[in-house]
């Protein structure tokens, strides 16, 4: 039994995003910017806000779904639930994608891979800049 096709879109409801880079799964590592580099997707795809998109690099977040070299869409902000998945800067320049636990004074980065440890840092040394809104993977 074959799927019928959907119709096509013709509103046009593209979206285009900045590909500003990698991002460590793993270790923190010092940030890495590319500008002028943008990845188009489907507006409904991010929802509203400010977007940008980052390409994984390790792999702590496996266990999330979230695997090396797949691109995750972020959306810009500086404040975050405990248990969502950040785009945390740790000390103004090294920046890596974990769960986000507070304990007091203090933030746990929370990988998700057995294989890699919580790190935790006093609070005011790490900042969020944004929280996972999606994932966009290539097959090739």
């Amino acid at each position: 039994m074959l799927c019928p096709l959907p119709q096509a879109n013709t509103s046009h409801d593209i979206v285009e995003i900045p590909l500003c880079g990698k991002i460590a799964a793993g270790t923190p590592i010092e940030a890495i910017a590319h500008e002028g580099d943008n990845i188009a997707l489907p507006a409904d795809m991010i929802g509203r806000g400010e977007h940008y998109a980052l390409v994984i690099d390790g792999d702590s977040m496996i266990e999330a779904g979230i695997n090396d070299q797949d691109v995750v869409l972020i959306q810009k902000t500086d404040t975050a639930r405990d248990g969502d998945i950040v785009v945390a800067l740790v000390d103004g320049q090294e920046a890596t994608l974990k769960e986000l636990r507070r304990r007091g004074g203090h933030v746990d980065l929370v990988p998700k891979n057995r294989d890699h440890g919580i790190r935790t840092y006093e609070a005011d040394r790490v900042q969020v800049q944004g929280k996972l809104a999606g994932l966009y993977r290539q097959y090739h």
